[in-house]
């Protein structure tokens, strides 16, 4: 019996503690940050407080203005990722452009494949793109006798189709 009572002890300490833990980091007073100007509204309401960030990074949108501010670049291609601060990275969107210069993002190819019959032939592997046919090739694990199947995405027209890639005479 006391065994139990001093069990329940313990478990009800650990969660006080938890909980206290969690609430002073809840309240913990926000540091000072050198980016941030807070200023206080007298002209309508004096209890009226804005924040303005004064900080670049706040105006990064994309993976590729993030590396032109010369952010902190991690990873290879195709998966690289562009550190702005501790919260946000920006990931690189690979894309394949026309010759005409339209150009369709691996997101929107996979998307592509899933919906058409590449999908149902097997399952997708490797990718790349080919500017000059404005193409993305994406390959298929499946199995034909001398065959290496790819689908085949046409960036400009949005439609995929299987290519056998077969060699020799097919039976």
């Amino acid at each position: 019996m006391l065994k139990k009572i001093l069990i329940a002890f313990v478990i009800i300490v650990i969660a006080v503690a938890g909980i206290v833990f969690l609430i002073s980091r809840k309240t913990a007073p926000i540091p000072e940050n050198p980016s941030i100007n807070t200023t206080t509204k007298t002209e309508n309401n004096p209890a009226t407080t804005t924040t303005e960030i004064t900080n670049n990074t706040n105006k990064l949108k994309t993976f590729e203005e993030c590396v032109a501010a010369g952010k902190k670049v991690l990873g290879e291609k195709p998966n690289r990722r562009c550190i702005v601060n501790d919260d946000l990275a920006y990931i690189e969107i690979e894309t394949c452009t026309a010759p005409t210069g339209e150009s369709m993002s691996f997101f929107d190819a996979q998307r592509a494949f899933e919906r058409s019959q590449c999908s149902r032939e097997g399952s997708p592997d490797k990718h790349y793109c080919n500017e000059t046919t404005g193409t993305w090739w994406i390959d298929i694990v499946a199995y034909r006798k001398g065959c290496s199947p790819a689908c085949v995405i046409d960036v400009i027209t949005k439609k995929a189709e299987v290519n056998w890639r077969c060699t020799g005479a097919q039976p």
